[in-house]
């Protein structure tokens, strides 16, 4: 067996919490600041319904096979974001521009708390071997 001499793990929900309820109350924030009253946690999940195929628009398509052929052209989460709020703004009527939630989504990502258990055991890890975070998140979410 080959000696252990790195460890990389993904940022979101292995080292920083970004559940489920936190996406709500940022949700049902947004949906009151732009004149939307629906029930909690509906603004969330009308959003991961539009949200859903934003992986594959990212990433070149449904029935592509990532690592077949020229690599697709990149689009960023906020972009994509973008284009998804001003459907979901559109659905809901309101005249608010698609960056306000932009906004909301980078805010809430560059502001994910680290489990509590995270930084000792990073620390304890980090005296034996090389570590890396690794994630698809757009660089400005983690800068902080």
């Amino acid at each position: 067996m080959a000696e252990l001499k790195a460890i990389i793990f993904d940022y979101y929900e292995t080292l920083v919490e970004l559940v489920t309820p936190t996406r709500e109350r940022a949700f049902d924030e947004l949906a009151r600041s732009v004149g939307v009253e629906l029930q909690p946690g509906e603004a969330y999940r009308q959003w991961r319904n539009l949200s859903l195929t934003d992986t594959e628009a990212r990433f070149g398509g449904a029935e592509r096979r990532l690592l077949d052929g020229d690599p697709p052209p990149f689009v960023s989460f906020a972009e994509a974001w973008e284009r998804r709020f001003g459907e979901l703004f559109e659905r809901w009527g309101v005249d608010a521009h698609p960056s306000v939630g932009v906004e909301v989504q980078h805010r809430m990502h560059a502001n994910g708390l680290a489990y509590p258990e995270a930084p000792a055991a990073l620390e304890a890890l980090g005296s034996r071997y090389r570590l890396a975070v690794f994630s698809d998140a757009d660089q400005g979410f983690l800068e902080g």
